[in-house]
C-alpha cells in the first residue's frame, strides 16, 4: 500500500512539475511561443488519439476544439492580467489635485497654461 502511495505522489509531482508555469521548459518564452507551443501540443494529441482509436473522420473537429479552447484560455489569462483600471484612473489627473481630490472648480488661467505645458 505505502508503494501505491509513493506512485501517486511521483505522478502528482512530475504532473505538478510540468503544468506549474513557474518550473516548465516555457517559462522563459514570450506568451505568442506559449500559444503556439500550446496549441500544437493539443493538436498532436488530438491526432495521437484519433489514430488510436482508429476516428480519423473526427479529427478535424478535434483539432478545432482544441485551438478554440487554448485560444480563449490565453485570451482569459490576457484580459484578468490586463491592467485596465490603472489607465482609467491616471487618465484624468488633470481634473485631480494632488491629494487625488477631484476638483470641482473651473481652471485659472495659469493653471491652463500650467496644464498645457504639462502635455
Amino acid at each position: 500500500m505505502f508503494g501505491l502511495y509513493k506512485l501517486i505522489l511521483a505522478i502528482y509531482r512530475a504532473y505538478a512539475d510540468l503544468l506549474s508555469p513557474h518550473t516548465n521548459n516555457l517559462k522563459y518564452a514570450p506568451p505568442q511561443f506559449k500559444y503556439i507551443v500550446s496549441i500544437l501540443i493539443a493538436s498532436l494529441w488530438a491526432v495521437a488519439f484519433s489514430l488510436y482509436i482508429g476516428e480519423l473522420y473526427y479529427l478535424g473537429y478535434n483539432v478545432i476544439g482544441h485551438v478554440a479552447i487554448v485560444s480563449m484560455a490565453f485570451f482569459t489569462w490576457y484580459v484578468l492580467n490586463k491592467n485596465t483600471y490603472a489607465k482609467l484612473r491616471d487618465e484624468y489627473d488633470l481634473l485631480r489635485d494632488p491629494n487625488r481630490q477631484p476638483k470641482c472648480y473651473e481652471l485659472t488661467e495659469e493653471e491652463r497654461l500650467e496644464k498645457a505645458k504639462q502635455i
